[in-house]
């Protein structure tokens, strides 16, 4: 295919949008693509880090719930936090 020659200052020819929408199109399935390859690797990272990740999530969830108390502990009691 011949190359497009600039119109300066005209309406864009026929062929000047065909290209632009190719262009868009061949943009959008990259897109999709890309996207889609990384939902798999980031779905397979974390199935193969399960056996880590279970007790990080856990031990965080844990954390956040216990917050409250150690606050309490130190603030009434007078407990040291460390």
């Amino acid at each position: 295919m011949a190359p497009v020659t600039p119109n300066r200052g005209r309406a864009p020819t026929v062929v000047a949008i065909a290209q632009a929408m190719a262009t868009r199109e061949a943009e959008r399935v990259q897109l999709v693509c890309l996207v889609t390859l990384t939902l798999i690797a980031g779905a397979a990272a974390l199935h193969w880090l399960e056996p880590v990740m279970v007790p990080l999530v856990l031990a965080v969830l844990l954390s956040y719930c216990l917050s409250p108390v150690v606050d309490f502990a130190e603030r009434k009691a007078g407990l040291p936090h460390g």
